[in-house]
């Protein structure tokens, strides 16, 4: 059975929430590029990787990140914050 893109959505916010890297990179392609605003592009599934890994580490948490998904029904899926 195919996952939805609402299920992918709601698992890389909670491995986000997480700080989970490795899930997070998980869910792109070898060849994705992931493009931050506020950053130049990064290529491929093993640097976007070393920029969650990066940007986890030097996140000040209980200010800055997090990522909250309200779905169609109206229910909010939270992760836990370190």
């Amino acid at each position: 059975m195919k996952t939805s893109p609402k299920e992918i959505l709601k698992q890389w916010v909670v491995a986000f929430n997480a700080a989970d890297a490795d899930k997070l990179a998980g869910f792109y392609h070898n060849d994705a590029v992931n493009h931050q605003v506020a950053n130049e592009p990064v290529l491929g599934k093993e640097a976007i990787k070393t920029m969650f890994r990066n940007e986890f580490s030097q996140a000040k948490w209980y200010v800055l990140w997090k990522i909250s998904l309200k779905t169609e029904s109206g229910e909010f899926l939270n992760g836990k914050i370190r």
